[in-house]
């Protein structure tokens, strides 16, 4: 990946909203969520939590490494 992006996407309940790293993912009607981020050279720790209407979260920390080409 020289463009130094990630896209995380995932799955979860239609009525959830999900953030990764604190920015908001748009969910569809089927739960499908994903989201374009702009990755630092090293390791990227990416935060996503899911909320749902009564206010119960999941959360899980991904961990991307990014090694820009000279």
């Amino acid at each position: 990946n020289k463009s130094g992006k990630a896209i995380i996407s995932g799955e979860t309940d239609s009525n959830a909203t999900v953030t990764v790293s604190n920015r908001r993912a748009i969910v569809n009607r089927s739960g499908f969520f994903a989201l374009e981020l702009k990755l630092n050279s090293g390791e990227n720790k990416l935060p996503v939590v899911a909320t749902d209407q009564a206010g119960n979260t999941t959360e899980q920390e991904l961990t991307l490494n990014y090694s820009p080409e000279d």
